[in-house]
């Protein structure tokens, strides 16, 4: 596995190498812009389960784009937040620092990178500030990691993608034993708005030990949807088997979200997941949550979006339901 450590080098030395100076560069204008990000909250429980009230700020994203050349760009994005710790202060970390070699067909990016392994879905639900996709809300996978991203458009209506990552997430570094999460994903779009996609990873264990064994990490993932400009339609199976590398601890998502467009600045969403644990150990897990609402836009960059959700515990012993209201707020440069 260290193999992989030396071909990310090979390629980033080849990419470096192949960067020189042309005409077209010279003639070429750099440019960059800043990133910017928030996403903030207002929200309460109601009901003899949902207590919980207040105002918050789930996160801002601060950050610079730049494009060197007509084939090279970079980005470095840091992630403010709330650790969820129980106090009130905030948390940062590196969330993105990368290049991004773009030429025709073919793209690659190395660094730390967004992962794209539900980037389709989360696009067509299209309210990440409100409610993450469903692979991400129930931790399928990192949504940021260190490794290489590669994508190449075989024809007008079908991609590929490959990425090679740590696994670990961007907060983490690379684990002793050098193991790799491979991730490989087919998009098909065969007609106008019309989008179908698959996806596949595989992430090596760790080697076992006296107190446990291991196995190796897997998901799969599925999803058909069509969006066009007045209104979206999204459909998604998710399995991930042996999480956290423990036999028999598997995972299946149902996940269905649709947006009708009202007029220009309002729209009206609506979101049904569906998680079922196969092992017993995890079986309290399970839940079904239903969301719906409004999103007002008032002017570009902001978005206002009042929403009600109802979470059912399967197989909860104190509490079945929980309801809330939020007022999601997103502000984007």
């Amino acid at each position: 596995m260290k193999q992989i450590g030396a071909i990310l080098l090979f390629l980033a030395f080849t990419f470096s190498v192949s960067a020189k100076p042309s005409e077209k560069d010279s003639n070429f204008e750099r440019k960059g812009k800043p990133i910017v990000r928030i996403f903030s909250d207002w929200h309460t429980g109601f009901g003899d389960v949902s207590s919980e009230s207040g105002f918050e700020i789930q996160r801002a994203l601060l950050g610079y784009s730049y494009q060197f050349a007509p084939e090279w760009s970079g980005q470095v994005v840091f992630d403010t937040g709330n650790p969820k710790n129980g106090s009130f202060e905030e948390t940062a970390y590196l969330r993105k620092a990368f290049i991004t070699y773009k030429k025709g067909d073919f793209l690659a990016s190395l660094g730390i990178i967004g992962l794209k392994q539900f980037k389709v879905q989360e696009n067509n639900w299209g309210y990440r500030y409100i409610y993450k996709s469903a692979m991400d809300e129930y931790k399928f996978n990192n949504s940021v990691d260190a490794g290489l991203y590669i994508a190449y458009n075989f024809t007008e209506t079908l991609s590929g993608d490959l990425t090679i990552s740590n696994g670990e997430g961007a907060k983490k570094s690379q684990d002793e034993n050098g193991d790799y999460r491979y991730g490989l994903g087919l998009t098909f779009v065969p007609k106008e708005n019309f989008t179908l996609r698959t996806y596949y990873d595989y992430y090596v264990a760790p080697e076992d030990n006296e107190d446990r064994s291991f196995e190796d990490q897997s998901s799969i993932a599925f999803f058909a949807g069509y969006k066009n400009k007045k209104w979206s339609l999204g459909m998604e199976y998710d399995y991930g088997q042996n999480f956290k590398f423990e036999d028999d601890n598997s995972k299946h998502i149902y996940s269905i979200y649709s947006t009708v467009v009202l007029k220009k600045q309002w729209k009206v969403f609506a979101r049904y997941d569906c998680l079922r644990n196969n092992s017993d150990a995890y079986k309290e897990n399970n839940e079904d949550v239903f969301l719906t609402g409004f999103e007002y836009i008032p002017c570009k960059g902001i978005k206002v979006a009042p929403n009600y959700r109802w979470v059912h515990h399967e197989n909860a012993q104190s509490f079945k339901n929980e309801n809330y209201f939020y007022l999601n707020l997103e502000l984007k440069l």
